[in-house]
């Protein structure tokens, strides 16, 4: 049965879903989510006089999954736009879900699936 992201240690205090997905790398190896993403209060990192007209806290974060393997992308027909700043906007993640070492990434993009070793967060 699949869980969501907040279920993990290393994701618990992101919200993805308003965040913004800047890009994507991948190699043999890994998977790198680049995005510019919503701290939530329990995050270390938090800091309040940093907050949005919203009440947000943002920071730009490689999300990497590393020992990537069955890497799958489907409904890969997403067009980039690009923000105010004109860096490029693949949209949001919509949902993050996983079981075990199985991951499942949905968003404007599409839909990846995939198996990854482990998660690490790179604040960039």
């Amino acid at each position: 049965m699949m869980q969501p992201y907040e279920k993990r240690d290393e994701l618990k205090n992101f919200y993805l879903e308003d965040s913004f997905v800047l890009g994507f790398t991948t190699d043999k190896n890994r998977l790198v989510i680049f995005l510019e993403a919503i701290l939530l209060d329990s995050h270390e990192s938090y800091t309040p006089h940093q907050l949005d007209e919203l009440g947000r806290c943002w920071s730009t974060i490689a999300l990497i999954f590393n020992g990537l393997s069955e890497f799958y992308v489907e409904k890969e027909t997403y067009q980039v736009g690009f923000d105010k700043r004109n860096l490029p906007d693949f949209g949001s993640i919509d949902a993050l879900t996983f079981n075990g070492n199985h991951y499942k990434v949905i968003g404007d993009w599409g839909v990846m699936r995939f198996i990854a070793e482990s998660i690490e967060i790179k604040f960039v």
